[in-house]
C-alpha cells in the first residue's frame, strides 16, 4: 500500500543535500587529474579558439549541488570561477580578468550497451552530461590598463553571454565527466526539496531490503524524512508488519484447554471442561509511542472462540435446560509490542501484558468470563513472546552490515575513507526511519601559494587553493629588507583582491643586464630584497556538517634575495635590516638569510669588497664600463660587500656615494656586509686593505678577474665583453627560510657523550629548537626566550651558527643551564636542518614532524594540520 513515507516501495534510501556537497568537496579535494579517484579540477589552463583566441588560466571552486524538486534525472550546480585571459595577437578582445559563478544543469544519461566496451557493464555506471542550454555565467569582467588598473566592461551582459559560450564548449567537451561506477540500485532517484537551507533537500532512492528489484512509481515518494541526518533508510509500516505477522501466523490454531469449577457447598457444584482456540491474528502499525517516547508501537490482535466438551452441574446450578453449545464464547486478545533502536540494532518487546476481551452471554457468566479471560491471557502471552525473537531478527536485518555496505561502497568510489553507519531511529505513522551518519575525509586546510609571474611584473597566486571550497579574497602584504643605512625602493604596502589572483605593478623596460627601469609602485622580490605575504579567505564545505563555512589560510610569506654561486660550506649569508625599525637613522637587523649556494641559476657577479675608503673614481669607471658593455646574453649583479660593521660606522658622504652608484648602475646593485667574514675568505680579499678590492665571478662561481691595480671604464668594458659567460639575468628568488611544514626535522643534536636529543617523543606534544647566530637579532630572541619559563618538554635545544664554545656557554648561562646550547661554527647543523633564516624557532610534534616555524620578523607559520 502506498504511503507518504516510502510511496509505492517497501523502503527508500534518502541522502541529504549537505552529504552530496561533502562528496563533491571530496572530489574537489582529490585534485585533478588523479589516477584512481574521480576528481574535480581546482586549477585549469586551456585555450579558446572560437571567436576570441587566447589562453586562459582559471581557478575553479568546488561545485555546490542544487537539487530540483521532483526531478528524477537531473540536478543543478553552482561553481565559483576566476580566470585571466591572454589574447593572441590580432584576436578579438574578451576580458583580462573574469570572476563569477557558473550555473549549469547536469542530466543522468543511460549508456548504450552496444557502445564499444560497454556491453554487460553499462547499467553499472552513471554518466552525467551537461545540458548545454542550462549553462550561464553570472559575474564581473575587467580589463587591465597599462598600469594594471582594473576597469569594468561596459556591456557586462553581452560579455557574460560570450563567456557562457566558451564555458559551454568546455563543460560539454573538455571538462565533461566520465562515466562513474555506482551500481544499479542507485540508478533510480527522485529529488525532494522542502527548504533551500542546508539539509532542506535530498535525493531518494527506492531500496529493497530483501535485495529484490524495487518496483513502483518514483512520483509516489513525497516525504523528506532526513530530519537533520546525513542519510536515512525509511521502511514502510506495512513492510515491518509483514515480518511480524509472518512470525505470528504460527500461533493460529493453537488451543488451550482449561477447567471451570463452581462450588456452592451443600447447594451443589459446577464443572465445565473448556477449550479455547486462536483462529486468526492481525497486526497494525500504530506509529510513534505517545508522549515522545522513542519507540514504535505495533498492536497484535488474536481472535478465537471457546467451547465446552463436558458440562456437569448439581444443586443450585442444575436449574433450567443448558447444553454445552449454550456456553460457547468468542474472544479477542490485544498485545502491544514496542519497537526500539539502540546500539545500532532493533529490539522488539512486549509492552505490558495482553488485554483479553471475552464475549460471552450464557449462564454462569461470573465463573466463565473471569476464568476464561485469565486462562486465555496466560495462553496467548507466551505464544506471542516465543515469536518475538524471530521478528526481532527480521527487523535487525534492516541495519545489518550488508544493508549499509552497498551505500558505503558507493561512497568509497569517491572518497576511500568514507563510511556510513546507523545511529538512531524515529517512528512515524507510515513506518520507521533509520537515521545514519556519513563520514568523509577531513577537509584539508586552505593553502596560500604564490610565485613570481612569468612576465616579471608581479606575483601569481593561481595555485592557492581551498580544498573542497572556493577562494573569495586574496590579502597581500609586503615589506622591504635593506642594509643598515640604505633606503628601500618603496614603502611597504597591502592589497586586497577579490576578482584576480594576481598582484602586479607596471614597469617601462629593462637594461641590458635585466634591471627593470621606470618602475612605479615597486614590490619586493621584483625590485629589491624583502618579503611578500599572502593570506586567502573563502568558504569550504565542512566535512562533518556539509555547510559552506567561512575559512581562511594562515599567512604564507616568501623572502626574496639574489642567488650567488659559492661553495655550500662558505654560505653565503646576508644580514638584512628592516627600514621600518630605525634607531638613530640606522635600520635594525631583523635576521640573517642564507642565499643559494649550489645553483645553476646564478648570474655573473662583480663584487667590490670595501673595508676602508669608498673609491668614487673606481665606482664611476665601473658604472661607465657596465653601460658600454656589449654583451646581451650575460646577466650580472653588482655586490658592494662591506666589512662587517662598516655601514653602521660610515659617514654620510660614504653612504651617499654608495647610494649614487646604486642608482646610476645599469645592473642590479646589492649593498651588504660580510657576515662572519665568509665572503672575504672565499674571494681572497684582505679586511685590512683600505682601498676597494674588485672581483669578477662568472655564473659558475669561477674567479675571472681580480685587478691588482687601478682600472678605467674602457678596460673594464673589455674585461666584461671577454670574460662574462652566458647566464640568466639577475633575478630575486625566494629564499628557503626553514624546513617544510609537515616534513621531518632530520638533524641530530648531540650533547657530550649523551645520545642525540629525541625531537619526536610520544610523551611530548611538541618540542622547540632555536636556530640562531651571533648577531643582534638572534641575541634579542634569545633574551626573550630566556626570560620565559620553558620546561624541558618545550625548548629542547639552541643551535648557534658561527658561535665559539665560549659564546655558546654564555648563551646557555642565560637559560640557567637548563637548555643545551650547541655551537655550530661551520653552519653544518643549520644547513642539514634546512635553516635559511636565523633566528628561527622550529616546532615539531611528537612524531618529529615540523608543525610551525617562528621567526623574529614574521608571524608564525602554522602547519596544515587538517591535511
Amino acid at each position: 500500500m502506498s504511503n507518504r513515507l516510502t510511496g509505492d516501495f517497501d523502503a527508500v534510501l534518502q541522502v541529504s543535500d549537505t552529504t552530496l556537497d561533502r562528496l563533491a568537496a571530496a572530489m574537489h579535494q582529490n585534485g585533478f587529474p588523479h589516477e584512481s579517484l574521480p576528481s574535480l579540477p581546482h586549477v585549469a589552463h586551456f585555450r579558446i579558439e572560437q571567436g576570441e583566441h587566447g589562453s586562459v588560466a582559471a581557478q575553479i571552486g568546488c561545485p555546490h549541488v542544487v537539487l530540483i524538486d521532483g526531478s528524477t534525472d537531473r540536478f543543478m550546480v553552482e561553481i565559483g570561477f576566476r580566470a585571466t585571459f591572454r589574447a593572441d595577437p590580432g584576436s578579438e578582445p574578451l576580458a583580462d580578468i573574469i570572476n563569477g559563478t557558473i550555473h549549469a544543469t547536469y542530466r543522468v544519461h543511460d549508456i548504450d550497451p552496444t557502445c564499444a566496451g560497454w556491453h554487460g557493464i553499462a547499467d553499472d555506471y552513471v554518466w552525467l552530461r551537461v545540458i548545454r542550454s542550462s549553462i550561464s555565467f553570472d559575474g564581473s569582467a575587467y580589463n587591465e590598463s597599462s598600469r594594471f588598473v582594473l576597469s569594468g566592461v561596459t556591456d557586462q551582459a553581452a560579455l557574460n553571454a560570450r563567456i557562457t559560450k566558451h564555458l559551454t564548449s568546455l563543460l560539454a567537451d573538455g571538462f565533461a565527466p566520465r562515466p562513474h561506477p555506482i551500481g544499479r540500485r542507485f540508478r533510480r532517484f527522485r529529488s525532494l526539496v522542502t527548504d533551500r537551507r542546508p539539509g532542506g533537500s535530498g535525493v531518494a532512492f527506492p531500496f529493497a531490503l530483501d535485495d529484490a528489484q524495487p518496483t513502483g512509481g518514483l512520483a509516489s515518494i513525497t516525504d523528506l524524512a532526513l530530519d537533520g541526518s546525513d542519510f536515512v533508510v525509511a521502511v514502510s509500516g506495512d513492510f515491518v508488519l509483514g515480518h511480524i505477522t509472518s512470525e505470528l501466523s504460527g500461533i493460529e490454531g493453537q488451543q488451550r484447554d482449561f477447567h471451570i469449577h463452581g462450588d456452592a457447598g451443600y447447594g451443589g457444584g459446577l464443572e465445565i471442561d473448556y477449550h479455547a482456540r486462536i483462529d486468526s491474528t492481525d497486526a497494525a502499525w500504530l506509529g510513534s509511542a505517545p508522549f515522545g517516547m522513542p519507540m514504535g508501537i505495533v498492536r497484535i490482535t488474536a481472535n478465537g472462540r471457546g467451547w465446552a466438551s463436558r458440562l456437569y452441574r448439581s444443586g443450585v446450578f442444575n436449574i433450567g435446560s443448558v447444553s454445552a453449545k449454550d456456553i460457547a464464547l468468542t474472544f479477542t486478545v490485544e498485545q502491544y509490542l514496542a519497537v526500539q533502536f539502540s546500539g545500532g540494532q532493533f529490539s522488539v518487546t512486549a509492552a505490558g501484558g495482553p488485554n483479553t476481551n471475552v464475549n460471552y452471554g450464557g449462564p454462569f457468566a461470573s465463573y466463565v468470563k473471569s476464568t476464561a479471560r485469565e486462562r486465555i491471557s496466560e495462553h496467548v502471552q507466551p505464544l506471542v513472546k516465543s515469536r518475538l525473537a524471530a521478528a526481532e531478527n527480521a527487523l535487525r536485518s534492516y541495519t545489518g552490515p550488508d544493508k549499509s555496505s552497498a551505500f558505503a561502497d558507493a561512497l568509497k568510489t569517491v572518497d576511500p575513507s568514507a563510511g556510513a553507519r546507523f545511529d538512531r531511529a524515529s517512528f512515524r505513522a507510515d513506518g520507521l526511519v533509520i537515521h545514519g551518519t556519513v563520514t568523509v575525509a577531513h577537509r584539508w586546510g586552505p593553502r596560500a601559494r604564490f610565485a613570481k609571474a612569468e612576465t616579471g611584473d608581479g606575483f601569481d597566486a593561481i595555485d592557492s587553493w581551498i580544498p573542497g571550497g572556493r577562494v573569495d579574497r586574496f590579502d597581500w602584504s609586503w615589506r622591504w629588507y635593506t642594509n643598515p643605512v640604505q633606503a628601500p625602493p618603496g614603502p611597504p604596502g597591502t592589497a586586497t583582491n577579490e576578482d584576480t589572483f594576481r598582484l602586479r605593478r607596471p614597469h617601462s623596460g629593462r637594461t641590458p643586464f635585466g634591471l627593470m627601469t621606470g618602475v612605479d609602485s615597486p614590490l619586493p622580490g621584483l625590485d629589491g630584497l624583502g618579503k611578500v605575504c599572502l593570506k586567502i579567505a573563502g568558504r569550504h564545505v565542512d566535512h562533518v556538517t556539509g555547510v559552506w563555512a567561512p575559512v581562511e589560510s594562515t599567512v604564507e610569506c616568501a623572502v626574496f634575495g639574489y642567488e650567488f654561486r659559492m661553495p655550500v660550506e662558505v654560505g653565503p649569508y646576508l644580514t638584512v635590516c628592516d627600514p621600518l625599525r630605525r634607531v638613530e637613522n640606522r635600520a635594525r637587523e631583523v635576521g640573517v638569510i642564507r642565499l643559494a649556494a649550489e645553483t645553476d641559476r646564478a648570474p655573473n657577479a662583480l663584487i667590490c669588497y670595501v673595508s676602508g675608503d669608498w673609491d668614487a673614481r673606481a665606482a664611476d669607471a665601473v658604472a661607465s664600463g657596465l653601460a658600454h658593455c656589449r654583451r646581451r646574453d650575460a646577466g650580472i649583479v653588482v655586490l658592494i660587500l662591506c666589512k662587517e660593521g662598516f655601514l653602521g660606522s660610515s659617514d654620510a658622504q660614504t653612504i651617499a656615494g654608495l647610494e649614487r652608484f646604486s642608482d646610476e648602475a645599469v645592473a642590479p646593485v646589492l649593498i651588504a656586509e660580510d657576515t662572519g667574514g665568509r665572503w672575504a675568505a672565499h674571494l681572497g680579499v684582505s679586511a685590512s686593505t683600505m682601498t676597494a678590492q674588485w672581483r669578477l665571478l662568472d655564473a659558475a662561481g669561477v674567479l675571472r678577474w681580480a685587478p691588482d691595480r687601478e682600472f678605467d671604464a674602457e678596460r673594464l668594458t673589455r674585461i666584461l665583453d671577454d670574460k662574462l659567460v652566458t647566464s640568466r639575468a639577475p633575478e630575486l628568488v625566494a629564499v628557503t627560510s626553514g624546513p617544510e611544514v609537515g616534513s621531518r626535522l632530520e638533524v641530530e643534536l648531540a650533547v657530550g657523550r649523551c645520545p642525540p636529543i629525541p625531537l619526536g617523543s610520544p610523551n611530548r606534544r611538541s618540542a622547540r629548537v632555536l636556530f640562531a647566530d651571533t648577531g643582534p637579532a638572534s641575541a634579542g630572541i634569545v633574551d626573550r626566550l630566556a626570560s620565559q619559563t620553558y620546561s624541558e618538554k618545550e625548548l629542547v635545544a639552541v643551535v648557534v651558527r658561527d658561535a665559539s664554545t665560549e659564546q655558546a656557554d654564555a648563551i646557555a648561562a642565560k637559560f640557567g643551564g637548563g637548555v643545551p646550547v650547541l655551537p655550530d661554527p661551520s653552519g653544518a647543523i643549520s644547513r642539514r636542518a634546512g635553516i635559511g633564516w636565523t633566528p628561527t624557532v622550529v616546532v615539531v610534534d611528537g612524531g618529529g614532524r615540523v608543525t610551525e616555524l617562528i621567526t623574529d620578523s614574521e608571524p608564525a607559520r602554522r602547519a596544515d594540520t587538517a591535511r
